[in-house]
């Protein structure tokens, strides 16, 4: 299995009204994020593997109310992880792919079910795309 697609904490449960999302485009860019109702939080990284391992290393994080941009900070934080990936039978019924990081990504979650690796046709990688337009352009230059 490899790691391309959305991958979404909400895949495990009934009904959410929040989730958060880890992206791997295919490249070395990717996406975290948590969502409700009201506000996004976007974490924008890259991520690269070595002799030694596997390592995201953080470029920026910004926040998002009502399709506006709130907060934006430049992080430069590197981190080391390791993933498992299996099938699991959920809720429904339906077997879906899960990546288990180590450690949590973002909140308390370290667990994401596949929703699709069709990144195209994607509406959290399009919010992604929208929202990242809004921010200042030298944040952007970081990806």
């Amino acid at each position: 299995m490899d790691t391309l697609g959305i991958w979404s904490s909400g895949k495990f449960f009934y009904d959410c009204f929040e989730d958060s999302v880890v992206v791997f485009t295919g490249t070395d860019t990717g996406y975290i994020m948590f969502f409700n109702l009201v506000c996004e939080d976007i974490i924008a990284f890259k991520y690269h593997q070595d002799a030694d391992g596997e390592y995201i290393s953080t470029r920026f994080e910004c926040s998002f109310e009502d399709g506006k941009l709130s907060h934006i900070e430049r992080v430069k934080q590197e981190e080391k992880f390791t993933y498992k990936q299996y099938e699991e039978k959920i809720y429904t019924g339906e077997v879906v792919e899960v990546i288990e990081f180590d450690k949590p990504v973002i909140m308390d979650d370290s667990r994401f079910g596949l929703e699709t690796r069709d990144l195209e046709s994607s509406r959290i990688l399009l919010t992604i795309q929208k929202r990242l337009q809004l921010i200042p352009e030298e944040y952007r230059a970081l990806l």
